[in-house]
């Protein structure tokens, strides 16, 4: 299991941050979602569509979840020991009962985290391309 702990810190640490990138680009859509001007309020709307698919993703790429993911910030987006021993506790569980190698298991986990991951990304530049069809632009 040694060999997959920095593939699943890896993993783990993006799928946070990218949790944390959406929190602040949700932040900017809700408030453009009252916006006097037309082609904000239509930019965010179908942004924000976008962005709560990629908080999906995001959340299931961080491979074990933290306890509270509703709200992230830049200062609780460290990864601790706890979610790599719940981690590893999955894959050996999952080994056991289904009598499987526990690192197919554990491939398989990383692969579908990377996976979301990508799915997250891809959804993010969707709502930025919601804002530029409207001749704007969506930063955090």
């Amino acid at each position: 299991m040694a060999s997959f702990t920095n593939r699943f810190f890896a993993t783990r640490t993006a799928a946070l941050s990218l949790v944390s990138e959406i929190a602040k680009l949700q932040a900017v859509c809700l408030e453009d979602r009252t916006s006097a001007d037309s082609n904000e309020r239509e930019a965010a709307v179908v942004a924000v569509r976008h962005l709560d698919y990629a908080l999906e993703r995001a959340r299931a790429a961080t491979v074990i979840p933290a306890p509270s993911l509703q709200v992230w910030s830049e200062n609780n987006t460290r990864v601790d020991r706890d979610a790599y021993e719940r981690f590893l506790e999955n894959i050996q569980h999952d080994g056991l009962q289904y009598q499987v190698d526990s690192s197919l298991v554990c491939n398989a986990l990383l692969d579908s985290a990377e996976l979301s991951a990508s799915h997250a990304r891809d959804a993010i530049k969707q709502a930025q391309q919601s804002y530029t069809n409207q001749g704007l632009e969506l930063t955090a």
